[in-house]
């Protein structure tokens, strides 16, 4: 019956879907519950691989809940499922405001009974009095319009319900957990055929010269446009004057304030091509699906995050059709840095498929949240975001482990991030240099994850051709990374400078002895002196006593004549 409803899907799958396929088959299969998180970009297949993982625990006798955040959503979604599955003895019901209150009494009586089987809704669906009979599945569509809380809501009526998250840019707090291995995290990343890049342009607000010619250039090729302003106060005056600068258009204003009916009645008119401009707040961010939309404008883009930009975007570009995003700003106004990193990003970023890197670099700007607790975002840059996870990681394990304490708990297993020096030097990225903390943090990343010598040397290039001639402890740095590969190869995990030696804490200790094998520095027998396993001295020549610069030089000569 599964491969029935499979085979009646109307176009081929691209190999992201079939992988998502299996993968959702062998996670309700799996007597753990699954809790998969699904990044795709709109129109990349997420609502198709949801309902055949609806499907799937429907025919195996369980009740599917699908949240989303606003009626429009909930709309389209009842729409999908039901024309979908209309082949097979499956019962979808609706609940939102749009949902009339004789139907409403039937799925709330016909739940708890086991005579609806998928029921698609907003908020309400969190409400006391919808009861389940067997519920196996909850898919939380857009999760970054949902808090916590409401996510929990499902896990508390049953244990081992299964957990289905659907989104095009996930929270950091989501994706932090699905990167560090808490979630599962599957990614539709190919297009549909025909799909383009969305162009992604910054404008000012003032500019009507250049709204009015994307009006009419969309018009002209028999298209629509969404004019998004995110404020009901004064909707009206701005719809207002976009009919003084391009009278020939038809408009109409949709919001969440507007009666339900009434504002049903404008989306329906505009999907069906009667209104060629809307101008609407941000609940067109969600289960809009025009094809023939392919021009949007957002008013006032610096108040958005990034992710929301991103969704907003999504509105068009749905078909095969060239298709445009205008970011509008105050011209007089000086951008914030987040703001003016966002909208950059945004510019950047227009690929297709692009929703998942825009969600990493939102994690680089807003943190990844608390894991336990409600926040879904949190500062990181002190720390940077590798490192952070290497910390998590790190307590995690130690926490299974039974321990709960850090004394006496040797520094070098602190880091994952290889051999850890301390030499005495003065050796850094001044501010002088790299006047922003967050550049510092991805110029000290690229230097740190180079695999060798050649393109270690490349990323400073880089660096020294965006910044100019870089001060002395840029140099010392870049000496002290170079250092750093052969004792990463050898297994050292720490060393430390002290006065008269360097004391090594290595992990391999084949990989230590061939290190030093040989070495007759100046004809005389290299003193290293082992310590206890895993640990040893190198002792320095009398004349290198206290002098860590020279004995930096030293030791280089040492570590490239037995690599060399």
């Amino acid at each position: 019956l599964v491969q029935q409803f499979l085979d009646e899907f109307p176009w081929d799958d691209t190999e992201d879907q079939a992988e998502v396929t299996s993968e959702m088959a062998r996670d309700i299969a799996s007597e753990r519950p699954m809790d998969r998180l699904l990044c795709g970009d709109v129109g990349f297949g997420k609502t198709e691989m949801a309902v055949r993982a609806a499907f799937r625990v429907v025919n195996g006798g369980g009740q599917v809940a699908v949240l989303v955040p606003t009626t429009i959503l909930a709309e389209q979604h009842l729409a999908t499922f039901r024309s979908r599955m209309a082949d097979f003895p499956i019962t979808v019901r609706g609940l939102s405001r749009y949902t009339s209150a004789a139907e409403r009494k039937q799925t709330l009586e016909g739940l708890p009974l086991g005579h609806v089987d998928v029921v698609i809704g907003t908020h309400r669906i969190l409400s006391k009095d919808v009861k389940f009979k067997r519920l196996g599945m909850v898919i939380i569509d857009e999760e970054q319009r949902f808090g916590v809380t409401h996510k929990e809501h499902f896990k508390k009526l049953r244990a081992n319900v299964d957990m289905l998250t659907l989104t095009a840019t996930p929270i950091p707090r989501t994706l932090h957990m699905s990167l560090s291995g808490v979630r599962d995290i599957s990614a539709l990343n190919a297009p549909p055929p025909g799909r383009q890049e969305v162009e992604t342009v910054l404008g000012y607000r003032e500019d009507d010269g250049e709204i009015q010619a994307a009006f009419r250039r969309e018009l002209n090729r028999g298209g629509q446009i969404f004019f998004l302003h995110n404020r009901v106060t004064s909707i009206e005056a701005v719809c207002a004057h976009l009919r003084d600068i391009v009278p020939e258009a038809r408009y109409a204003i949709g919001h969440g304030q507007m009666a339900a009916a009434e504002l049903r009645d404008v989306m329906t008119a505009f999907r069906e091509g009667e209104v060629d401009v809307l101008v609407a707040t941000t609940i067109i961010e969600n289960g809009v699906d025009v094809p023939t939309a392919n021009t949007i404008f957002i008013d006032d883009a610096d108040h958005f995050g990034l992710s929301e930009l991103h969704q907003l975007r999504g509105r068009v570009g749905r078909g095969s059709v060239k298709a445009h995003c205008h970011l509008l700003v105050e011209k007089h106004k000086p951008l914030k840095q987040h703001a003016r990193e966002r909208l950059k990003a945004l510019e950047e970023m227009n690929h297709l498929g692009a929703g998942f890197g825009i969600s990493v670099k939102d994690l680089e700007l807003r943190g990844a949240g608390n894991i336990l607790g409600p926040q879904q975002s949190g500062h990181i840059a002190a720390v940077g975001y590798d490192m952070y996870c290497r910390l998590l990681k790190l307590t995690v394990e130690r926490l299974a482990a039974g321990e709960t304490s850090d004394r006496e708990r040797p520094r070098f297993e602190e880091t994952e991030a290889g051999c850890e020096l301390e030499v005495g030097l003065r050796a850094f990225l001044p501010e002088t240099w790299i006047e922003k903390a967050d550049e510092r943090l991805d110029a000290l990343r690229a230097l740190s994850q180079s695999p060798d010598s050649e393109i270690l040397e490349q990323s400073f290039q880089g660096l020294r051709d965006r910044y100019g001639r870089p001060p002395a402890e840029a140099k010392e740095l870049l000496r002290l990374f170079e250092l750093k590969l052969p004792l990463d190869h050898a297994r050292v995990k720490h060393l430390a400078w002290h006065g008269d030696r360097y004391v090594i804490q290595y992990s391999d200790a084949v990989a230590f002895e061939h290190l030093f094998a040989g070495q007759r520095p100046g004809g005389r027998q290299l003193d290293v002196r082992r310590i206890k396993p895993g640990v040893a001295h190198l002792v320095l020549p009398g004349h290198l006593a206290d002098r860590p610069e020279k004995a930096v030089r030293w030791l280089e000569k040492l570590v490239q004549s037995s690599t060399g």
